[in-house]
């Protein structure tokens, strides 16, 4: 077994991991992580229209299951879910207070692992040329003239989609995952808590290039970690 997996992060109360996991794999490994899979799951991959669509969510429901198989000391192919009375996936057996919330950022997945708390993550893609066609453009008035501030518009947008993606966030924590309702829901309360709601709190998550990620948590948190999946691992070890 790997030496990274031989000693494996220790998750405590306090603290949240984050995940990066990739997507797009040799077909050795990504057979490995099919073979993790329930039955409902490899039936739902083959409703995706596109191969590496199928890919994607094989890839990443393989890791989400191998990654929590490994906090629990459990098989991964013998993890059973359950969705909640308010929508979110949740361990059924075995029983655990562990909580996890999945995001796909083009060729990555995004996990998050927590205990005794609910969490929530959302990933939005950036514009990779805010000066480009399409591209909305500030002026002000400079020594009498307009002089455009394309850096000040792509400072704006960008603050606005992280704005966004920590309003999805929230909601995937608390069980609403809808678009609309991210449009048309409650804002996210502050970290001190806002009605009477338990106290939240927001961090920014490294998506990758060309996306911008953010991460809602119950309470307070000490420590945000974020660690990296490898390819290695699906290499000549038992998953199951």
């Amino acid at each position: 077994m790997s030496r990274i997996l031989q000693a494996w992060p220790c998750l405590a109360r306090e603290e949240v991991h984050v995940w990066r996991a990739p997507l797009d794999l040799r077909r050795v490994g990504l057979a490995r992580l099919r073979d993790l899979l329930s039955t409902e799951e490899r039936a739902l991959s083959l409703t995706f229209r596109f191969q590496w669509e199928r890919d994607r969510f094989v890839a990443a429901r393989g890791w989400l299951r191998l990654l929590l198989g490994r906090y629990l000391c459990a098989p991964p192919g013998g993890l059973r879910f359950v969705i909640r009375a308010n929508g979110k996936p949740a361990l059924a057996e075995p029983a655990s207070e562990v909580r996890f919330n999945l995001a796909l950022a083009g060729p990555l997945a995004l996990m998050a692992v927590c205990e005794g708390r609910e969490v929530g993550m959302a990933v939005e893609p950036v514009s990779e040329d805010a000066s480009g066609p399409g591209a909305r453009t500030r002026f002000t008035s400079v020594a009498g003239g307009a002089e455009p501030l394309p850096l000040a518009a792509e400072r704006q947008d960008r603050a606005l989609l992280e704005d966004r993606a920590r309003r999805e966030a929230y909601h995937r924590a608390r069980g609403w995952p809808s678009p609309a309702e991210v449009r048309r829901g409650p804002a996210p309360p502050s970290a001190l808590g806002e009605g009477g709601e338990a106290a939240w709190s927001f961090h920014a998550v490294d998506a990758g290039p060309g996306y911008t990620g953010a991460l809602a948590l119950e309470g307070t948190v000490r420590l945000v970690r974020h660690l990296d999946c490898d390819p290695r691992w699906l290499d000549g070890w038992p998953l199951d």
